[in-house]
């Protein structure tokens, strides 16, 4: 009995080892998915945010590939321009973004799908207090090969206090691209 006993003991640890396994096997190829997805957005995007005002978009693969930059360009009374760069830190796929505001938030993908990645606030640099404005999550949805809307909400004081949402449109890039 002892003897069986082990073995089952052996057997249920061996299948939680599996488990374990499987899942950080999963998270990494979810966030090695996510940045590939992020690379097919490689070239220019046009369209509006909720206010109305042009946004542009370009992507680009960089870093012999293991990077993606973003530069956000909105034409508001001048043009303000901010820059994302997207990559891999171990099994995650995390993102700077170099704010207008003057800080840089560092998120980390908490859903990476087939139709979209999300990412919500680990820390920033440049950040004067927890109190201040700063971008603390950011949305992706992913409409075919050539619509994007994307989703930023700002936190100040404690509170989300507005989301900013692009909607764009492919204007120039290859679809499947990526570098």
């Amino acid at each position: 009995m002892k003897a069986r006993s082990r073995t089952l003991r052996g057997a249920a640890a061996a299948a939680v080892m599996f488990a374990v396994v499987s899942l950080a096997a999963a998270g990494a190829s979810a966030a090695a998915g996510g940045l590939e997805a992020m690379k097919r957005l490689a070239g220019t995007w046009e369209g509006t945010n909720e206010k109305g005002q042009a946004v542009r978009l370009t992507y680009e693969v960089v870093a012999t590939g293991s990077a993606v930059q973003e530069t956000i360009e909105i034409q508001e009374k001048s043009r303000v321009d901010m820059v994302t760069l997207y990559h891999l830190d171990g099994d995650d796929l995390m993102l700077t973004h170099y704010c207008a505001a003057g800080n840089q938030p560092r998120m980390k993908a908490v859903s990476v799908k087939p139709g979209g990645i999300r990412f919500d606030f680990v820390d920033a640099t440049g950040l004067v207090s927890s109190e201040a404005g700063h971008m603390r999550a950011a949305e992706f949805a992913f409409e075919g090969e050539d619509r994007l809307t994307s989703s930023w909400t700002w936190r100040e004081k404690g509170a989300d206090l507005f989301t900013v949402v692009v909607k764009a449109r492919r204007v120039d890039g290859v679809p499947s691209g990526g570098n």
